[in-house]
């Protein structure tokens, strides 16, 4: 018996050789030839690499090579990860830089006005930053330019007054760089949310396509706290091309996206500003009024604080008119009198008119019967009126 016919065993083969029939089985009758191969065992050992299966009620053995559709194919173009050059390291441009380095995307360049701030986001984001002072991106290096340039994604995150300028500046320096023809430009996006993509104007000139990306999510960190906007909502704007990378960059960040109309932009930016920022502002009124009543700042937050979050968790599970409690819900008359005559008295001025505009949409969301509902009405309206005592 051979040797190899100790290592293969096989049933019903009784007219060949074990051995013959495994060099039939493994393929090899094609290359074997006995006369003319003197090394069998580099031979048999480079076929060896295949897995040996037996088949299921067989003890037969079934040798398997790995075919070539079973290599894993390597990463396509449109998997692999995005580059990113950020102009303005503000609290949104270093949270996005951050979030989107966790997510894979390589930070080429960060570009801020100050030499503190283009070392800090360099330090934060592990890239080059480069600072251009009050003239611009005109100061901008070569090698700079070549690495915006050479990006997937260009995000202006400045604020929104620079934006156009930015763009002006941009696309004036790109055409010192003339993209060869065929050559993948970028993609330009800026992080406003009151503009649109028409800011970026003079950048679609040059052939690339515009877009606005804008987080609605409040950032106050200066280091970015770029883990906040895997929370958020983005709205998207502008060329097909920028939208459809602005989806895949929101989902990459794992956020959740939606595409608004130009026009629509300043109405879905002054909501944003409702909903978060005045928000923060009525918070600081309220302070202030309980400050008048001898109350410190910090035991006021304290205390507020809790009745800001109970309110935002109803709101999570109602509609604003079910969500709604307290003074106007109740319709008590009396007590919104006492309310005004007080803020009246101390002066608060901000906090009168504040308190007038909004309990009068809060008779809108409330189910008052009509009479009740008029008399509030009046009293709030002649509070607008009235000249405020000021101390």
């Amino acid at each position: 018996m051979h040797r190899y016919d100790a290592m293969f065993p096989m049933e019903g083969c009784a007219s060949t050789s074990r051995f013959a029939q495994f060099i039939r089985l493994t393929g090899i009758t094609r290359h074997y030839k006995p006369a003319k191969t003197k090394n069998l065992r580099k031979l048999l050992r480079d076929r060896l690499h295949a897995r040996v299966r037996r088949r299921r009620g067989s003890s037969s053995p079934v040798i398997a090579t790995k075919r070539k559709s079973q290599i894993p194919p390597s990463r396509s173009p449109s998997s692999r990860a995005q580059s990113v050059s950020i102009i303005g390291a503000g609290r949104l441009g270093l949270a996005l830089g951050i979030a989107l380095s966790k997510a894979g995307y390589a930070i080429n360049l960060v570009v801020a006005r100050s030499s503190a701030s283009a070392k800090h986001a360099a330090t934060l984001l592990k890239t080059t930053g480069e600072h251009v002072g009050a003239k611009g991106l005109t100061k901008l290096s070569r090698r700079s330019l070549e690495l915006i340039a050479s990006s997937s994604i260009i995000i202006v995150a400045t604020p929104d007054d620079a934006i156009p300028g930015v763009a002006e500046n941009l696309a004036g320096a790109f055409q010192s760089l003339r993209f060869a023809r065929g050559t993948r430009r970028p993609v330009a996006v800026h992080t406003s949310g009151a503009l649109s993509s028409r800011a970026l104007q003079p950048l679609k000139a040059q052939g690339i396509s515009i877009g606005s990306i804008h987080p609605l999510i409040s950032i106050s960190d200066k280091n970015g706290a770029g883990d906040s906007l895997s929370r958020a909502f983005f709205s998207l704007e502008g060329d097909p091309a920028a939208i459809r990378i602005g989806k895949r960059l929101v989902q990459d960040l794992g956020g959740r996206s939606f595409v608004i109309d130009a026009r629509s932009k300043p109405l879905y930016h002054a909501a944003a500003v409702m909903a978060s920022p005045n928000l923060t502002a009525l918070f600081d009124i309220a302070l202030e009024m309980l400050s008048c009543c001898g109350i410190s700042a910090r035991r006021a937050h304290q205390i507020l604080l809790p009745l800001v979050q109970s309110t935002l968790a109803n709101l999570a599970d109602q509609e604003p008119a079910r969500a709604l409690t307290g003074t106007f819900k109740r319709g008590d008359v009396a007590t919104a009198r006492e309310h005004i005559n007080a803020m009246d008295s101390a002066g608060l001025t901000d906090a009168l008119c504040a308190y007038a505009v909004l309990g009068q949409h809060s008779l809108g969301l409330s189910r008052l019967p009509n009479a009740r509902r008029i008399e509030i009405e009046q009293l709030l309206t002649q509070t607008l009126k009235r000249p405020v005592k000021r101390v």
